[in-house]
């Protein structure tokens, strides 16, 4: 089976994408990625939480969940699944 991968920052441009991932995935019989990578800033880092209850890292998963129940129908319809990604990381990997 072949995946597509679908990076996404959960902006209506990101969605579009995901339209043509699932029109690709359909003729192709793919299995979909939707993939999301976040770091933490000044900004967006709340020193009162631990790491794994941050509130930027709840917002994150709140959003894929979201993104994802907005596609799902259409997904299953083709029949074709999708699995999700969070994942903390540099989004500039190559300037670690």
């Amino acid at each position: 089976m072949k995946k597509i991968l679908v990076p996404t920052d959960f902006s209506p441009v990101a969605d579009n994408s995901l339209k043509h991932a699932i029109e690709i995935a359909e003729k192709f019989k793919s299995e979909l990625c939707l993939y999301h990578v976040y770091s933490f800033d000044r900004f967006n880092y709340d020193l009162n939480f631990d790491d794994d209850e941050q509130p930027f890292t709840k917002e994150v998963e709140r959003n894929m969940k979201k993104t994802k129940l907005k596609f799902i129908d259409v997904i299953t319809q083709k029949g074709l699944s999708v699995q999700t990604m969070v994942k903390r990381d540099s989004i500039f990997p190559f300037w670690k």
